[in-house]
């Protein structure tokens, strides 16, 4: 069985690169009517299973590329007595845009780390400040899941805030999860106090209608993403360097 879904390729992206990182079953062609990704089983599959294990792939190219592939299912090929008989399912497009990293290998994987590029893409994609923050948290909260445990987030303090010295990366993180997430407007956290105080706002959650508030989310989504990216990027199989 060969299933077949449409991508969009740019010039950027080499069909030799992006063959070389994707599983031995996987397969890239290009025909005048596009570019395919062609997954390949030995018998009848759940669709939605396949679909997984494309758009997981497709989460790990766009991690390392900025690319949204949006694969497509439009073809399901069957071999019969007589030969291969075909069955058109849907037609669709996505795009590429960035070359892979040289030391990309073949992906091994793990059920967290796949939860993990869905959460990096939906943070990549979402509009709202607030809503890209607690996506982006969410990948790094997959990893280090105990958030009340200080030997993974260091405890952030008064005189810290006071002397204007910034949270642990992942603190500070988790506390702007806090600032966005969380919908009573007094914050009674003392950690989140200090941040606070820190960001010389008032002891508040997040209000979408307060543009000091907007500015603070904005101005902190790079830094978000950035500290996911570092997570995701342990994960990343790469060829052995030489």
């Amino acid at each position: 069985m060969k299933y077949y879904y449409r991508i969009t390729k740019s010039e950027n992206l080499k069909l030799d690169q992006l063959q070389v990182v994707l599983p031995g079953n996987f397969s890239v062609q290009k025909d005048e009517n596009g570019v395919s990704m062609i997954v390949e089983k030995a018998g009848r599959e759940n669709e939605e299973k396949i679909f997984h294990e494309v758009q997981q792939e497709c989460d790990r190219i766009y991690f390392l590329t900025g690319e949204l592939f949006n694969p497509v299912l439009y073809r399901i090929e069957e071999p019969d007595k007589s030969g291969t008989g075909c069955a058109v399912i849907q037609q669709g497009k996505a795009r590429i845009v960035a070359s892979l990293p040289s030391n990309v290998a073949k992906q091994i994987w793990e059920k967290r780390f796949a939860k993990q590029l869905r959460f990096y893409y939906i943070a990549d994609i979402a509009g709202p400040k607030d809503q890209k923050i607690n996506s982006y948290f969410k990948v790094i909260e997959a990893s280090y899941p105990e958030t009340n445990k200080n030997k993974y987030y260091p405890e952030y303090t008064e005189s810290q805030a006071n002397a204007g010295i910034p949270p642990d990366p992942r603190t500070e993180a988790k506390l702007l999860r806090d600032f966005t997430t969380h919908g009573k407007e007094d914050v009674n956290r003392t950690q989140l106090k200090n941040y606070c105080k820190y960001l010389k706002i008032e002891e508040e959650f997040f209000d979408p209608t307060n543009n000091e508030h907007i500015r603070i989310a904005k101005s902190k989504c790079n830094f978000m993403r950035n500290e996911a990216r570092k997570i995701i990027d342990e994960f990343i199989t790469k060829k052995p360097s030489i």
